[in-house]
C-alpha cells in the first residue's frame, strides 16, 4: 500500500509540472501588442487641444497660440489669414495686390524675464515674450478687374512660389501672468494684425 500510495504521489507531482511548463510556454508565445509607443503629434501646437500645459512657459505658449489663432486659421498644417485692407501700398482689389497669405512649419520661441522681488509682492508670477516663426510662406493673387482697368495682362487667380521665412507677417506677443491670471501686448508687428484675419479652411484658394 506504501509503495502505491508513493507511486500516486510521484505520478501528480510530474502531472502538475507538466501543467505548469504547459501554460508558461503559452504565455511566452502570445503576440506583442501592436499599439506604437508614442502617437505623433501634430505638427502645428494650436491643433494639439488634448496637451494641458503644465510649467509657466508652457501655459505662455499657450496662450501665444491662442492670440495668434484670433487672427491666423489654422488649415491642415498651415497657418492662413485673409488680407483685408491695403498692404504694402497696393489695393488686395486689384491685381496687383494679395489676397490671402499661408505660413508653413509654424513655431515659437518662449522667452522668459527673471522676475525682481518688486513684481513677486506684487503677484507677478511670470513674465516674458513668445515669438513667432515660419519656415517658408506665399501669397495669393486674385483674378483681375472684369473692367479690364490696371493696365497689362489680368492674370487669374493664382498662388505665387514659395519664400523663405514667415514674409514678416508673425507678430512676436508680451506676456505676463499676474495673481493667475494672464494678460498680453503686442511687441513687435502689431500694426500687420490689422490687415489679417482668420477665414474659413474651405474658403482658402487652392
Amino acid at each position: 500500500m506504501k509503495t502505491l500510495s508513493m507511486i500516486a504521489s510521484l505520478f501528480l507531482l510530474l502531472f502538475v509540472s507538466c501543467s505548469k511548463s504547459t501554460v508558461t510556454d503559452n504565455k511566452q508565445a502570445e503576440p506583442k501588442s501592436s499599439v506604437p509607443d508614442k502617437i505623433a503629434e501634430p505638427k502645428i501646437p494650436l491643433a494639439n487641444e488634448t496637451k494641458v500645459p503644465q510649467s509657466l512657459d508652457e501655459q505662455a505658449e499657450a496662450q501665444a497660440y491662442k492670440l495668434l489663432t484670433e487672427h491666423w486659421s489654422v488649415c491642415d498644417e498651415s497657418l492662413v489669414a485673409r488680407l483685408t485692407n491695403n498692404f504694402g501700398g497696393q489695393a488686395l482689389n486689384n491685381f496687383n495686390g494679395h489676397d490671402y497669405v499661408e505660413l508653413k512649419d509654424v513655431s515659437v520661441k518662449i522667452t522668459s524675464l527673471k522676475l525682481t522681488e518688486a513684481d513677486q509682492l506684487n503677484g507677478r508670477e511670470w513674465s516674458g515674450y513668445a515669438e513667432f516663426h515660419a519656415k517658408a510662406g506665399r501669397f495669393h493673387f486674385p483674378a483681375g478687374p472684369k473692367d479690364g482697368s490696371g493696365g497689362g495682362d489680368q492674370p487669374s487667380p493664382r498662388w505665387d512660389k514659395w519664400q523663405t521665412g514667415d514674409l514678416y507677417m508673425l507678430p512676436t506677443f508680451w506676456l505676463h501672468k499676474d495673481n493667475g491670471q494672464w494678460g498680453s501686448g503686442v511687441y513687435q508687428r502689431g500694426d500687420l494684425l490689422e490687415f489679417i484675419q482668420t477665414t474659413p479652411c474651405d474658403q482658402v484658394p487652392k
